[in-house]
């Protein structure tokens, strides 16, 4: 692990646009002897760290290792960033976000909160990742999918489109989770959700329960429920739809268990 160490240079005012008006900052020095972008005094950068000469550390953040900060990168807060972490475009890494290892995080993409992004995993595009969420091993965050809650991204999991993962949501293995999906509470996805969107009540079938609305049970719920407890759920609407429902999942857990 490479030390702190903030580049000795004169000391010079900068404004970070964060609402603290003008701090004592300084221009960093880089590994290859360039000039490179504006650091509040506060921060703490390794020797060995590059920032580019358009990127902006200011605050409490602690950078370290073989870390490259490119472009228009904002990194703000108590952040921390370590290991061969790459940071490019207009990302923007704010509160108590930790990134780490080899991870990539560029495009108009934010890290916040207490996130933490590692491993080989690449979060890009508009993707947000929020509160105490992680984005771990391969996994890619793209589009405008955003991550927050507890939720895990793990394995070679893929997240894009405008999905929403929160909660305790869990996608990891070789999920391809895509379009406007919601995966919260204590879901499990390892692979692609099945899902039936041109019924009375949009179904989507994960690894670990069965969603139906805004209901979500697992299988074994679905088929114990009683005429009373579905048409408390919607309704005469949901005790139509029940057999339609049943019909549609009986065979494809048959075949699960077989």
């Amino acid at each position: 692990m490479s030390e702190y160490k903030t580049v000795e240079c004169d000391s010079l005012l900068h404004n970070f646009d964060d609402g603290l008006g003008s701090v004592p900052a300084r221009r960093h020095m880089n590994p290859d002897g360039s000039i490179g972008g504006w650091v509040a005094n506060t921060a703490e950068i390794s020797s060995t760290v590059y920032i580019g000469k358009n990127a902006r550390v200011s605050n409490r953040v602690r950078v370290c290792d073989d870390v490259r900060i490119c472009d228009d990168v904002c990194i703000s807060d108590y952040a921390r960033i370590s290991g061969e972490t790459r940071i490019s475009g207009d990302a923007c890494i704010c509160g108590d976000a930790y990134i780490y290892g080899k991870s990539c995080i560029s495009g108009n993409s934010r890290i916040s909160g207490h996130a933490r992004v590692f491993g080989n995993s690449r979060v890009y595009g508009n993707a947000q990742v929020f509160c105490s969420a992680r984005v771990y091993g391969e996994a890619r965050v793209y589009d405008t999918a955003h991550i927050t809650g507890e939720a895990r991204i793990s394995g070679n999991a893929r997240v894009y489109g405008n999905v929403h993962a929160y909660g305790d949501a869990c996608i990891c293995g070789d999920a391809d989770v895509s379009g406007n999906l919601h995966v919260s509470g204590n879901v499990q996805v390892s692979k692609a959700p099945v899902q039936f969107s041109d019924l009375a009540y949009p179904v989507i079938i994960f690894d670990n329960c069965v969603q139906v609305g805004c209901e979500k049970y697992s299988y074994s719920e679905w088929k114990s429920f009683t005429e009373r407890e579905i048409k408390r759920m919607d309704g005469s609407k949901a005790l139509e739809f029940y057999p339609v429902l049943m019909d549609i999942l009986k065979p494809i857990f048959d075949r699960l268990n077989d």
